[in-house]
């Protein structure tokens, strides 16, 4: 009986975690986050992410980060 629990609490933890990394996220000094609109594939580089994130979608910055499915780039905006 006490893996069963053990088990549902970590499922719940588990999904609990996913779904808040699929919102989008509001930062100190009113910057939002958001998935890149333009990068596609997995984001390896911050670099080249933050340079996307400013050229193509106007942002203030953007960075690679985690996201539940592999590494994905995020832009900032001014919310």
């Amino acid at each position: 009986m006490a893996k069963s629990c053990t088990l549902v609490a970590l499922l719940c933890l588990y999904f609990l975690l996913l779904s808040s990394t699929n919102l989008k996220g509001v930062e100190a000094a009113g910057v939002c986050q958001r998935y890149s609109g333009s990068w596609t594939g997995i984001c390896m580089s911050t670099s080249n992410c933050n340079t996307q994130c400013i050229e193509r979608e106007s942002a203030k910055y953007g960075a690679c980060h985690f996201d539940g499915n592999g590494s994905a780039c995020f832009c900032y905006f001014d919310c």
